[in-house]
């Protein structure tokens, strides 16, 4: 089921308990139906608990997760089995089978690239700016 209303509810709230509201009000919450545990594991503490808990991490883990998703996409498309001995061996490789030798495009065409692939929404009363010095 696809439900563009109800993503873009979920994407304007800022906590929690709003995303929970929002799932009630559409009576979502009481259908058992639709809830499974994460990783269709019910004891899944581990998978939980090993995600980052620095902020910079977490958002850089979000990039990744992001490309390797592409790249996925990619391979399957192709009709590669992303797990197979004809997928690409790396994540390096899987780019420039798919995208080319980025050394060689510029920046706008990179650009682009990522526009076209991967967006991230980060909002929220927690987020705070990052510096490293």
């Amino acid at each position: 089921m696809q439900d563009k209303q109800l993503l873009l509810d979920l994407l304007a709230v800022e906590a929690e308990q709003d995303a929970v509201a929002v799932l009630v009000k559409r009576g979502l919450m009481d259908d058992v139906s639709r809830w499974v545990a994460l990783g269709n594991m019910p004891n899944n503490q581990s998978v939980v608990h090993a995600q980052q808990s620095n902020p910079s991490a977490a958002l850089v883990e979000k990039f990744t997760n992001g490309l390797d998703a592409i790249l996925i996409r990619f391979c399957k498309a192709a009709g590669i089995d992303p797990r197979g001995p004809t997928a690409p061996g790396s994540m390096s490789k899987a780019v420039q089978n798919w995208f080319g030798d980025l050394s060689e495009k510029s920046p706008a065409q990179i650009r682009a690239i990522a526009e076209e692939g991967l967006v991230l929404y980060a909002t929220g009363t927690k987020l705070r700016p990052c510096l490293s010095i």
